[in-house]
């Protein structure tokens, strides 16, 4: 199975081409709205547009400033500026809880309980509330929230830690310096439940077994590697060889090494690579010659041999190149 890629953004990711990001393989992401009780994020609108016109879930968080008496204000604040930004989306309203405030552990406690009821009120959907593992173990009575979707960040582990009185988390913020086509430096990268990818684990020289399997035909797949590479389990310097040409290609860093970030975007590569094969069906001739509709028919010349043969070309010469890449490499080891 191919995990669906999710992400997370704010300002600081600056103009987004979203699809691009559609394209190398994200289905949900959710885009920062508001913090505290007055701070508008400048991308809001532009964010929450551009998901919804490539067809990626989308969903809003609220950065939570807590102060005595003022869940409301901050719910309100949150709510009224989605719903003016377009309306909430595919996914929950989200709590984004990493402050006290200067709030105890109780007074903490029960602004997030007002806060949450609140934006239950005004939405009529349960909210999501995102923290990180070392906050939500010590800054609040975890037990009281169970009923409520958890999305936990926790990076650098096979598996996150989760605070007190929850057995289960919604969504994992597995790392903060992902990349991702058509975002400009690093993104937050989450996994969904029931969804974090197979091989999960770091795979490098000396690995063997099934993990290694399946990451060698994903990257003969992507890097178009003929009969000469072994899909056997082993991995051994050709395979680290092919994981440097692939890091290299999407833009990570080149260790040879596939750790979760590297199999992550590896697999949203199978993915994209799969799409071109089920969007272009049979379309052909069936309109003859009619003039009218001739902006929707900007391409659809004659759907046989030539086109065909023209994307063959194009990928072997694409092939021949990364295979030219993954020999250079191999003289290095």
């Amino acid at each position: 199975m191919v995990a669906a890629m999710a992400i997370d953004v704010s300002n600081h990711n600056g103009d987004i081409d979203w699809t691009r990001v559609k394209a190398a393989g994200v289905s949900l992401a959710w885009t920062k709205a508001t913090e505290g009780t007055d701070y508008l994020d400048a991308y809001l609108s532009r964010n929450l547009a551009g998901m919804r016109s490539v067809g990626i879930q989308d969903g809003t968080y609220h950065f939570a400033r807590p102060m005595v008496g003022r869940a409301n204000v901050e719910a309100d604040w949150y709510v009224d500026s989605v719903l003016k930004a377009g309306g909430f989306g595919a996914l929950a309203p989200v709590l984004d809880i990493e402050v006290t405030g200067g709030l105890s552990r109780a007074q903490l406690t029960t602004w997030m309980a007002n806060w949450l009821a609140r934006v239950e009120q005004r939405t009529g959907r349960v909210p999501v509330i995102y923290t990180y593992t070392s906050f939500g173990q010590s800054a609040f009575d975890s037990t009281q929230f169970t009923r409520y979707p958890l999305w936990i960040a926790d990076y650098g582990v096979s598996k996150p830690a989760l605070p007190p009185g929850w057995t289960s988390w919604a969504y994992w913020q597995y790392s903060d310096s992902g990349h991702v086509d058509g975002i400009a430096g690093v993104v937050d990268m989450d996994y969904i439940a029931g969804e974090v990818p197979q091989v999960a684990q770091t795979l490098q020289v000396g690995s063997t077994g099934d993990a290694v399997r399946t990451l060698q035909q994903e990257l003969k797949e992507v890097l178009g590697l003929g009969s000469t590479f072994a899909v056997d389990g082993q991995y051994g310097p050709a395979t680290a060889a092919a994981v440097k040409s692939f890091q290299l290609q999407a833009k990570l860093t080149v260790d040879g090494i596939a750790g979760p970030q590297t199999l992550a975007a590896l697999q949203a590569a199978v993915k994209a690579a799969e799409a071109p094969k089920t969007t272009a069906p049979a379309q052909a001739s069936t309109a003859p010659a009619a003039p009218t509709t001739a902006t929707t028919q900007p391409t659809q010349t004659s759907t046989t041999a030539e086109p065909d043969a023209a994307e063959i070309k194009a990928k072997v010469a694409q092939v021949q190149q990364l295979l030219t890449q993954v020999d250079a490499i191999l003289k290095t080891i």
